[in-house]
């Protein structure tokens, strides 16, 4: 292949193009939740929960990074969340849990942990029991050698989609699309290294606070009474209803 050759036909083909892309510039995306959200319920009903064969969904959103106060480093905050995730047995899954390999990455800039859960009536128990096992598995001081270890596993990642075209590209873009500029997307990989143990633990007090979460349910609305009668700050929708 003649390089050359191929440069001197692409610049005579697309010279004259003009670019109309709009210049980037970087995205802003409402708060899920903030510093004084409370437990709200926003439960959506499905008829469709009501056969046995569909089951009912529970998330659990906790509180945004950047909505720490005081604030912290939301690097800090990713790595604690990965590490005390990975403690749970019930949480390594990706069957049970859904998003954190992504965390920073959704649009959301939330954590949100999903489950499937067997009945409408099984919504209480299985939503107390997910609590209790995230108020457990976060209220253990984080260690040295917890911290290096998720910083090895962040450097390995980031290493594998470095040397990938594709991955890389998506990478990039994905992070711009979140919010991130260019800059941000360069020191990456030393913003998680420069994340010191004081600050993880920091942030673990605050990422999985439990009186200060949002709650998405999906499931049928009479056959969960018990369940929505449990929160004071409740939202009803229907399936095919516009969400606010």
């Amino acid at each position: 292949v003649n390089v050359l050759n191929i440069k001197k036909i692409l610049n005579e083909t697309f010279n004259k193009w003009e670019n109309n892309s709009i210049p980037y510039s970087k995205k802003t995306f409402k708060k899920v939740i903030n510093n004084s959200s409370g437990v709200a319920l926003r439960f959506v009903h499905s008829k469709r929960s009501t056969d046995k064969k569909n089951s009912s969904i529970l998330s659990i959103i906790l509180r945004n990074p950047d909505e720490h106060s005081p604030k912290l480093n939301k690097y800090a905050s990713q790595i604690a969340a990965n590490v005390v995730l990975n403690r749970s047995e019930n949480f390594k899954s990706y069957d049970n849990y859904e998003g954190y390999s992504n965390f920073f990455s959704d649009r959301w800039n939330t954590l949100r942990l999903e489950f499937s859960v067997s009945s409408n009536d099984n919504l209480l128990s299985e939503y107390n029991n997910i609590c209790n096992e995230i108020n457990r598995i976060a209220n253990v001081v984080i260690t040295q050698e917890e911290l290096d270890h998720q910083k090895k596993n962040i450097e390995k990642n980031l290493k594998s989609i470095y040397s990938n075209t594709d991955q890389f590209s998506f990478f990039v873009t994905s992070h711009l699309n979140t919010g991130l500029t260019l800059e941000e997307i360069k020191e990456y990989w030393n913003s998680f290294n420069n994340v010191n143990l004081d600050e993880v633990n920091q942030a673990v007090k605050k990422l999985f606070e439990l009186d200060n979460i949002y709650v998405i349910a999906v499931g049928d609305k009479k056959q969960s009474r018990s369940f929505i009668n449990n929160f004071d700050n409740v939202e009803l929708y229907n399936y095919k209803d516009k969400l606010k």
